[in-house]
């Protein structure tokens, strides 16, 4: 059964007030309703079993008889794996859409409510919730002052020493240029054509801490199309689909680098963990675990 929508919470919709946050709730509108992504651009099996494990720790360590948990979007791979039993879970998502059609039907927390809200203005008490769980969000949020923003937000309602656990899309230290991840392309090494998009969103961006346009990087892929050998059939429907639908999209990603996202983690957390996953690409998917430091500065316990 469906939560019900913002039940048992006031003030959940907060006003869009920039023209970036206009146009990235715009992209995930308008994605909602045909939303096929594989892995590992949605957790693989590998990243479902770390989360799991995390969520049970964090149980066992706060002691508490019921887990007041945050999930960030509406993923339903987390939102229906196992939770410990009497988990208290609130799924915020900013975008309508993403609720409506995303949203798993069932499978959830029994003790589960969504709010259509912002990261950056969660509608919860200070230091109200043990733990806050989340896949790819800092990209969605499209620059690193957005990324630092959500850190700051979930420090603020995460009880000291409450665990903040996430995957992040990454880029690379020393990233393949633009021409090399053609040549890549042209020589029949790409089989997984989302992993191509994410990998030449990244090698745009650079170090751009104001992320990358998802248009421009359809333009600079319609530039390259025509040059190089595309063999369309080693691609699904899906995957292509997807390439297509950032044309003309004003919407931004931002791909932290290693370095970039244990700054991030400064001063509001402990870094306690960091770790890649089996799969491909897999520099590119760190899974964090993170703990939010006590008032002053004091390491969590």
């Amino acid at each position: 059964m469906m939560p019900a929508e913002n039940k048992g919470f006031s003030g959940l919709s907060h006003p869009v007030q920039t023209t970036a946050d206009q146009a990235a709730r715009a992209y995930w509108e308008s994605r909602a309703r045909e939303w096929r992504v594989s892995p590992p651009l949605t957790p693989a099996p590998e990243d479902i079993a770390w989360y799991e494990a995390k969520v049970a720790d964090c149980a066992r360590a706060r002691g508490s008889r019921t887990l007041r948990a945050i999930l960030l979007g509406v993923t339903p791979g987390i939102a229906t794996m196992t939770w410990p039993v009497g988990t208290s879970l609130l799924a915020a998502d900013w975008a309508r859409g993403m609720l409506r059609h995303v949203w798993p039907r069932a499978g959830f927390p029994e003790h589960t409510q969504v709010a259509r809200t912002d990261w950056r203005e969660l509608p919860l008490a200070t230091g109200s919730v043990d733990l806050v769980i989340g896949d790819g969000c800092y990209a969605a949020l499209g620059s690193l002052a957005g990324a630092r923003q959500l850190n700051r937000e979930i420090g603020r309602v995460l009880k000291a020493g409450g665990w903040y656990c996430t995957r992040a899309f990454c880029r690379s230290a020393q990233p393949p240029s633009v021409a090399e991840l053609f040549e890549e392309l042209d020589c029949g090494c790409i089989d997984n054509l989302d992993l191509f998009r994410w990998r030449l969103a990244m090698a745009v961006q650079g170090e751009s801490g104001d992320g990358v346009a998802l248009g421009m990087v359809w333009r600079i892929w319609q530039d390259h199309e025509r040059h190089v050998r595309l063999d369309v059939g080693r691609w699904s429907a899906d995957q292509r689909v997807n390439m297509a639908r950032w044309e003309g999209v004003e919407a931004r990603f931002v791909f932290p680098s290693l370095r970039e996202l244990q700054a991030l983690a400064e001063p509001g957390f402990e870094l306690v963990a960091c770790e890649q996953p089996g799969y491909e690409s897999a520099e590119h998917f760190p899974r964090l675990l993170m703990r939010a430091r006590r008032p002053g500065g004091g390491r969590p316990t």
